[in-house]
């Protein structure tokens, strides 16, 4: 078997139904039915009243960039076609936090404050990442 030229997610406990999600074309996050709030990263309990009453639910996953960075460099050599590539923190309208790429647009125009939509990016066969591209006339 060769080794993939890409770097790719690891999948494991909690994270799996993340991960199947994108797979499968959908944003899929933790919801707490007793204090009703989202979260993310995936954990056993609930962040904000420690229950164990968390299930998966698909969700919109547009939001705001709260802060990004375009690196200077490749860390890996499959970033090296990406170059220049904007690695993002972006608020969710539905209450979480999340990291991923900012797509389909000049470095130069990302803002803080921008509003993005998600994109669901294969990497390779049976590898999604969460991107974000900027919505239709977004400026900060």
């Amino acid at each position: 078997m060769s080794e993939s030229p890409n770097v790719l997610p690891t999948y494991s406990g909690e994270a799996e139904p993340y991960w199947q999600g994108l797979r499968e074309g959908e944003v899929r996050l933790q919801y707490c039915k007793s204090c009703e709030t989202y979260q993310f990263y995936p954990r056993p309990i609930c962040a904000g009243c420690w229950s164990d009453d968390i299930e998966w639910r698909a969700v919109e996953a547009s939001g705001t960039v709260y802060s990004f960075s375009v690196p200077g460099f490749a860390p890996h050599p499959s970033f090296k076609a990406r170059m220049p590539y904007v690695v993002a923190l972006v608020d969710l309208d539905v209450g979480v936090r999340i990291m991923g790429n900012i797509v389909d647009c000049d470095p130069d125009t990302v803002s803080i404050g921008m509003r993005v939509d998600s994109v669901i990016s294969e990497i390779e066969e049976g590898h999604s990442l969460l991107n974000f591209k900027p919505q239709q006339g977004a400026q900060a």
